[in-house]
């Protein structure tokens, strides 16, 4: 049985982020499991301790993730729900549970820092998207969507891995949704699209040419205006300029699309 992991720190966002995912589990038949992935808090005063006790935390944990797990069995009964409370760094823990499960896409709640904040806190899903192995699907802590019915992908044209294309079909097929193919421009180019579209004959894509001098503000404008729920975007991270890039990207795209994205990494 194909799994959806929701990754929650039991924040608002996070509680959003798992109901999405509880939906969106029922709507693929699949499995979904609540993760959280806790740390030791050290006081620092003459010398470091333990503020709390392992055993502490662990039991707070899990009695968040019961909770959790309670409110969504209520709201989508019937779902096959699982928990799964860890130790350790978020990313590192993240992966490693998804070494042991056959894990279609991680879930995760996104809220916007501003100012100090952002400094302070950094945003853990850039973190978790650029150091999964695993598609992420991040969720704005304001959006109220459940279900996917139009599915947008945003592309640069460029030749794309069979992996890749494997995935995008996989999430299209089992939504039964419909699939539309955005390439932004910045200049008045046009690229043929029949050889990028060729793998995607079978799903009927509606390719569109955007033509914008802001990536993220022509796709949001797209998505607006037709009702797409999804975004699906591919990040590069190759050397360490594109992973500078990467970030920014990324941030960029998490900070200003209002609907959930789909990470798949090449």
């Amino acid at each position: 049985m194909n799994t959806l992991v929701a990754l929650t720190d039991f924040t608002p966002a996070a509680d959003n982020a798992a109901l999405y995912a509880a939906h969106l589990a029922r709507d693929l038949q699949a499995e979904l499991v609540l993760l959280h992935v806790y740390q030791l808090p050290i006081s620092m005063n003459d010398m470091p301790i333990l503020a709390v006790s392992a055993e502490e935390l662990k039991n707070n944990s899990d009695h968040g993730l019961q909770r959790t797990r309670e409110e969504l069995l209520r709201q989508v009964p019937s779902l096959a729900i699982r928990t799964e409370s860890r130790l350790g760094d978020v990313n590192d823990e993240i992966n490693q549970y998804c070494k042991e499960a056959p894990v279609m896409a991680l879930v995760m709640g996104t809220h916007h820092y501003t100012g100090l904040e952002k400094i302070l806190f950094g945003n853990t899903a850039i973190s978790v998207i650029r150091h999964s192995h695993y598609p992420v699907i991040t969720v704005p802590e304001s959006y109220e969507g459940r279900g996917v019915h139009r599915v947008v992908f945003a592309t640069d044209l460029e030749p794309l891995e069979a992996s890749v294309i494997e995935k995008i079909h996989s999430i299209v097929q089992q939504l039964h949704a419909d699939l539309h193919v955005v390439h932004v421009m910045t200049d008045e180019g046009e690229l043929p699209p029949d050889h990028f579209l060729e793998p995607f004959r079978d799903l009927a894509p509606h390719f569109r040419t955007v033509h914008n001098d802001d990536v993220t503000e022509g796709l949001q404008e797209y998505i607006h205006r037709t009702g797409c729920d999804l975004l699906i975007a591919l990040p590069h991270k190759h050397n360490l300029l594109d992973a500078f890039l990467f970030r920014l990207h990324t941030r960029e795209f998490v900070e200003h699309v209002d609907r959930p994205l789909l990470f798949i990494h090449e």
